[in-house]
């Protein structure tokens, strides 16, 4: 935008835009709110603290009082709770490569100018469109003595590709691919563990939960816990601990339990950041939306829930399965939701008008949890029929029948570039597959 005023310092001109900016969301605002449930506030990044602070403060100081009342019609706009200024560091602002000289190191790394981020969503759009099946790379299975019950992949994209996978045995195992070793052995819980995700800001720190009422971060460098949610008296869950799921842009882990709860914590200081109360029945999963403020939940009481986790407030509630709710997951863009559910179906929805756009029907057996692709052009599914199924999310038709466990298999989980997934079982074993099809042997591996 070329603004049409001179600016005396750079929160002036920051202030200028966000203002001109909140004319753009106040029109779309008007635009679609007789035509869809939209969620409020909006957020709007900016990457200048002062003007946040000029924003969101109705003090004028001396730098700022010459600035024109037209020019903060922003605070109008934050006050009626329309939009909410956020703050975006150079790290994340992908628009800071088109506006300002940066150091090499940052140019580099920047989203918007990687190759490898770029190499990663291309490679991803062609697996999904080239695929005519996916094959069995492995089959893991000495790894535990206990049913698996959940599996997660390593989101470092350099370094060893790692599998770690959460058993009724009371331990989680962390495997190296390559070497086709276990490389971690970590050991804390009383009970049996139900699920397990890696950290995103974070790779070598995952966490696990278990039906002891806690949620363990570990180390897995170290092998060591290094910090139990839920330990401390009357804090945490008051019943098992069925799902987690880790924000992408802060150190907040959410949590699902059998207490219809689900709780937000604060991963440093072990704290209670909100707990979202509404579920009329087990909470069973739950998950951050990728780059917006939502949480999604999903039941046993055959709901799925939209939270504002900061007022801790119901956004939405979505009816329509017939069974308990399993699985649950959103898709990069936040606009795609993914329920699985005991009803054999995996429902997608869309969030920005709360209908499904599509309900999947093809598993015979109940829909576990569902995941997914790093960059969404994909959707994989698990089912008590003893299989994983692969998705297309451009036409919602099913790529491929993945068999070959002999009992429930109850979660998947992607690789970062999309080149391969993993699937545990009830049968104690976990499985890696890799995709195949007439056009892969053109594409490069991420």
């Amino acid at each position: 935008m070329i603004q049409k005023c001179v600016s005396l310092s750079t929160t002036e001109a920051e202030i200028i835009a966000m203002s001109e900016g909140a004319r753009e969301v106040k029109y779309v605002l008007n635009v679609l709110d007789s035509l869809l449930d939209i969620y409020r506030p909006v957020p709007m990044y900016c990457d200048n603290q002062g003007a946040i602070h000029l924003a969101t403060d109705y003090v004028n100081n001396s730098r700022s009082k010459h600035i024109e009342v037209r020019n903060m019609y922003i605070r109008e706009l934050i006050k009626a709770k329309d939009t909410e200024a956020l703050y975006t560091g150079t790290d994340d602002n992908t628009s800071d490569i088109m506006t300002k000289p940066l150091a090499l190191p940052i140019l580099h790394d920047s989203p918007a100018s990687s190759p490898a981020t770029t190499h990663k969503v291309v490679t991803e759009k062609h697996i999904a469109d080239a695929t005519t099946s996916w094959a069995l790379k492995h089959s893991h299975t000495t790894t535990h003595n206990e049913p698996i019950h959940g599996i997660a992949v390593s989101r470092a994209t350099d370094g060893p590709r790692l599998v770690a996978t959460a058993s009724w045995d009371h331990t989680c195992k962390v495997s190296d691919v390559a070497e086709d070793r276990v490389v971690a052995n970590l050991e804390g819980h009383d009970q049996g563990l139900y699920a397990v995700e890696f950290s995103y800001i974070q790779p070598n720190i995952l966490g696990t939960v278990s039906s002891d009422h806690t949620c363990r971060l570990w180390n897995i460098d170290s092998g060591k816990c290094v910090r139990t949610l839920g330990e401390a008296d009357n804090v945490g869950h008051t019943d098992e601990v069925n799902g987690l799921s880790f924000n992408r842009r802060n150190g907040w882990v959410a949590t699902a339990s059998d207490d219809m709860t689900s709780i937000i914590w604060d991963s440093e200081t072990a704290d209670e950041v909100t707990i979202l109360k509404g579920h009329k029945a087990v909470v069973y999963g739950v998950c951050f939306q990728p780059d917006g403020p939502l949480v999604a939940t999903v039941s046993f009481d055959w709901t799925s829930k939209l939270w504002d986790p900061r007022q801790a407030t119901v956004v939405k509630s979505l009816e329509g399965h017939q069974d308990d709710i399993i699985g649950v997951d959103m898709a990069l863009s936040g606009n795609l939701l993914a329920t699985g559910s005991d009803d054999s179906t995996c429902c997608v929805w869309d969030i920005r008008n709360w209908q499904p756009v599509s309900v999947l029907r093809d598993h015979s057996g109940e829909v576990k949890r569902v995941a997914f692709s790093p960059g969404g052009n994909m959707l994989a599914t698990t089912s008590g029929d003893k299989s994983v199924r692969v998705f297309h999310m451009g036409t919602f038709s099913c790529l491929s029948v993945l068999a070959g466990h002999s009992d429930h298999v109850f979660d998947v989980a992607w690789s970062p570039g999309a080149d391969f997934l993993v699937s545990a079982s009830h049968d104690k074993t976990w499985r890696m597959w890799e995709p195949v099809g007439k056009s892969m042997s053109k594409l490069t591996s991420p």
